[in-house]
């Protein structure tokens, strides 16, 4: 995940949640270490703790080393990106199965939640990139 700014940037390096820094500074993303559910990976998001400068969360998939690797997401059987209510474990959403998207591409943009009139709404993206996750992070400002 990653906490971006009104420019759609992140502020720091601090707001990419990863596998190696698993919550953001203020505590209000992390990654699940224990997926609850059907779901491989499970990213929290507390709303109401997310900091009044970060206006969107955008949620993104990368191989490791794909393309050294000769991984891919068009490898994928099934990609879907859900929102579960936490509290009662309702779903709000779930896109379509993004994996027959996805070809030579290493990371993905697969959706977002962003500030709308004084809440949160969510959309889903779904866009591939061939760059891995340098050429996401690039997208959005972190240092690698």
């Amino acid at each position: 995940a990653i906490l971006c700014d009104d420019t759609g940037r992140a502020r720091s390096g601090d707001d990419f949640v990863f596998f190696n820094q698993l919550a953001d500074p203020n505590l209000s993303v992390h990654q699940l270490e224990s997926v609850m559910g059907p779901d491989r990976e499970q990213i929290d998001v507390d709303l109401h703790a997310v900091p009044d400068s970060v206006s969107r969360i955008v949620t993104v998939l990368y191989l490791n080393e794909g393309t050294a690797r000769r991984r891919s997401l068009g490898q994928l059987r099934r990609c879907v990106l859900r929102v579960v209510n936490g509290a009662d474990n309702v779903e709000l959403v779930r896109s379509e199965d993004l994996a027959g998207t996805f070809n030579a591409e290493t990371a993905a943009t697969l959706g977002e939640v962003y500030r709308y009139r004084g809440g949160w709404k969510f959309k889903v993206i779904g866009q591939g990139h061939t760059t891995g996750i340098r050429g996401v992070a690039a997208d959005y400002g972190i240092p690698l």
